[in-house]
């Protein structure tokens, strides 16, 4: 009976990895253009995480109400995710905060999405495990600045891409894309 519950576990636990696996397509290279404040952005040890700027126009499958929803809530909460990951990704070497107003100090990330299709959550249910298929996943692009608080100049702007099929840690691709772009943002930062 333990070795059946074992093999369970194991054979839950490959295709967990497997969906995770899955759940995402090849990163584009991420495009750095460097800013004024660029020579001064070493070793930084905070950031502050702004409310997240949707696009005017949010594509993708939808019902009533939904984006009205989505315009109130992924602001902060696209921040608040964008903020853990770089920790995580950081390895803790940079500390991220979320903050629902522009500080007038420190290091700002400010995470501005140019594009941004929901996908089609039937459609993606059934091409997550595809190999070919991609159809109804979503797809984020943001221009990602890091700006010195105190001067409003600029140290660099990332340009992120990340596309979801399957969502297993998060309730909406969103929720995923800005982890990722999270991530990506906290390792360059480490490389500081």
């Amino acid at each position: 009976m333990q070795a059946l519950r074992g093999g369970i576990a194991l054979l839950l636990a490959a295709w967990m990895l497997a969906a995770a696996a899955c759940s995402a397509t090849p990163e584009p290279a991420t495009e750095v253009k460097q800013g004024p404040a660029y020579a001064s952005l070493k070793d930084p040890a905070v950031v502050k995480v702004v409310p997240i700027i949707l696009p005017e126009r949010i594509d993708g499958s939808k019902d009533p109400g939904d984006e009205e929803k989505w315009r109130l809530e992924w602001p902060q909460r696209g921040a608040n995710i964008v903020s853990d990951a770089i920790i995580d990704s950081s390895k803790g070497r940079v500390t991220a905060r979320p903050v629902k107003d522009r500080p007038a100090e420190g290091w700002i990330v400010e995470v501005k999405v140019t594009s941004l299709d929901v996908g089609d959550a039937g459609k993606r249910q059934t091409s997550a495990f595809s190999s070919d298929s991609r159809e109804g996943w979503s797809r984020t692009v943001a221009d990602c600045r890091v700006i010195n608080a105190s001067t409003g100049e600029l140290a660099a702007t990332l340009t992120l891409e990340h596309r979801t099929g399957s969502v297993l840690a998060w309730s909406v691709p969103f929720e995923n894309d800005m982890d990722i772009i999270g991530e990506r943002i906290g390792a360059w930062l480490a490389q500081r």
